[in-house]
C-alpha cells in the first residue's frame, strides 16, 4: 500500500515536501550525476524508492508511531501502545544492495532540514547514532563515513550547499564542534557495565576505587547522546535486534528515557535495515516499511547470480571416509581454484574455495586433507556451526 501511495507522489513532482528535501530528491535522482574519473553515476532505483518512501510516510503523511502507520494505510498491526513510543521504520533490503547509501541519503535529508530550519510541524536531526552489531560491520561504516569520504566520492550534496558533519567513533572521547554529529559505535559500547565486586574495609578507607576505562567510555557516551534532544538512531544489520527484551533494545529505551526526562521530547526516529529482519519464531518486523527481496535485487543485476556447477561421470567410491568417497569433487574444486587463482593474479585479488560438509567431524577431515597440500598450509580455515549458528 505504501508503495502504491508513493508511485504517484513521485509522478507528481514530491507535492507537499519541505523545500530542501525536494532540492535533495531532484538533485540525487534528476540531475545528471558524473564521478571524478569522468564516468555516468546513477544511484539505483532500489535506494531510490527507499528513501522516498521514508520521506513520504514522514515528512507527508506524519506517521511518526507504528499506530499512525498501520491507521494510514489500512493495514492492520500487532501495535503494543506501551513500546510505540518513537518513530520507528525498517528497510527490508538484500545484501549487497547498498544500505550505506539509504543511511546517507536518511542522514543529509535530516541534516540539511534541521539546518536550514524547516517550519512544517516535524523534528528534525543534526545529531546520529549509528550501531553495529560487531567489529567487521563497525569497520565497514567507519570506512564509510571517515573524513566525510562517502559524501566526497558520490554525488550527495548539492553544490550550492555545505555539510558540516563531525564522525565520532567509540573509543574517542572528545568534544562535538560541528553543526551535524554523528556517532559511530558497536552497539555493545552502549551496554550496561556490571558492578564491581563489593568494597572491603580498606578500600572503605581510603574511598572508592577509580573507575575502569569501559566503564568511562560508557557514562561519558551514554551522557553525550541523551544530551541531544533530536538523536536519530539507525542500526544496521538490525535482524540482531529480533525483540524487545534483547539488550539492543533496551539500550535504544533508556536513550529515549533519558533524552525525555532532559528535554521533554524523545527519540526523534529510529530506522532498522537488514536483509532478514525476523524474530526468532521467523515473523518479519512489524515496522517494515520497504521491501526489496533478494530475488528482485539479482533480476535487477544488483547482486550476482551464482552459477551452478556439475561434475558428470563421477566415479564411484565404496569408501566409507568421507574424504575418499567425496576425493573427486573435492580435487575437482582445488583444479577450479588453480585456474582462478592463475585468472586472478593481475587484479591482485584472491578467490576463495568454500568447501561444505554434513557435519563438523568431516570439516575436520577436509581441512586436514587439504593441510596436506604444500600449497595450502596454513592457508585452511575450518568453521563449526550448530543448529543456532
Amino acid at each position: 500500500k505504501i508503495k502504491q501511495s508513493v508511485k504517484p507522489w513521485r509522478e507528481g513532482g514530491y507535492k507537499e515536501t519541505s523545500p530542501t528535501t525536494k532540492r535533495l530528491l531532484e538533485y540525487w535522482f534528476k540531475e545528471e550525476h558524473l564521478l571524478e574519473d569522468g564516468t555516468k553515476f546513477e544511484f539505483w532505483r532500489c535506494q531510490k524508492e527507499a528513501v522516498e518512501t521514508l520521506i513520504y510516510i514522514y515528512e507527508v503523511c506524519k506517521c511518526t508511531s507504528l499506530y499512525d502507520l498501520g491507521s494510514s494505510f489500512e493495514v492492520g498491526l500487532p501495535v503494543d501502545p506501551t513500546r510505540d513510543l518513537w518513530p520507528k521504520y525498517c528497510f527490508k533490503m538484500a545484501t549487497g544492495s547498498g544500505k550505506t547509501f539509504i543511511m546517507t541519503f536518511a542522514l543529509l535529508w535530516q541534516y540539511f532540514n534541521k539546518i536550514f530550519g524547516t517550519d512544517n510541524g516535524l523534528r528534525y536531526s543534526s545529531h546520529f547514532l549509528l550501531l553495529a552489531p560487531n567489529i567487521i560491520v563497525y569497520d565497514r561504516l567507519g570506512e564509510a563515513f571517515k573524513n566525510n569520504s562517502i559524501f566526497k566520492q558520490f554525488p550527495f550534496i548539492p553544490k550550492e550547499w555545505d555539510l558540516d558533519l563531525q564522525l565520532i567513533l567509540q573509543s574517542e572521547s572528545r568534544p562535538a564542534h560541528s553543526k551535524g554529529v554523528l556517532h559511530l559505535t558497536n552497539i555493545q559500547q552502549l551496554y550496561e557495565r556490571p558492578e564491581g565486586e563489593e568494597e572491603n574495609p580498606i578500600q572503605e578507607l581510603l574511598g572508592p576505587r577509580p573507575k575502569r576505562e569501559e566503564e568511562v567510555v560508557y557514562e561519558g557516551l551514554l551522557n553525550e547522546l541523551q544530551g541531544y534532544d533530536d538523536l536519530l538512531v539507525m542500526n544496521d544489520e538490525a535482524h540482531h535486534v529480533h525483540s524487545d527484551d534483547l539488550e539492543w533494545n533496551k539500550t535504544i529505551g533508556k536513550l529515549d528515557k533519558g533524552i525525555k526526562e532532559n528535554f521533554g521530547c524523545g527519540l526523534l526516529m529510529q530506522l532498522d535495515f537488514s536483509a532478514t529482519p525476523k524474530d526468532l519464531e521467523g515473523r518479519l518486523f512489524s515496522h517494515i516499511v520497504y521491501d526489496y527481496p533478494l530475488a528482485e535485487a539479482v533480476t535487477d543485476k544488483i547482486v550476482k547470480r551464482p552459477r551452478i556447477g556439475f561434475i558428470e561421470n563421477i566415479p564411484e567410491s565404496l569408501s566409507k571416509d568421507f574424504v575418499k568417497k567425496n576425493q573427486y569433487q573435492i580435487d575437482t574444486g582445488i583444479e577450479i581454484l588453480r585456474k582462478f587463482q592463475g585468472e586472478f593474479r593481475e587484479t591482485k585479488k584472491k578467490p576463495v574455495l568454500f568447501i561444505m560438509t554434513d557435519n563438523t567431524t568431516n570439516a575436520d577431515k577436509v581441512g586436514k586433507y587439504l593441510e596436506e597440500k604444500k600449497e595450502f598450509q596454513g592457508k585452511v580455515l575450518v568453521i563449526h556451526t550448530d543448529k543456532a549458528g
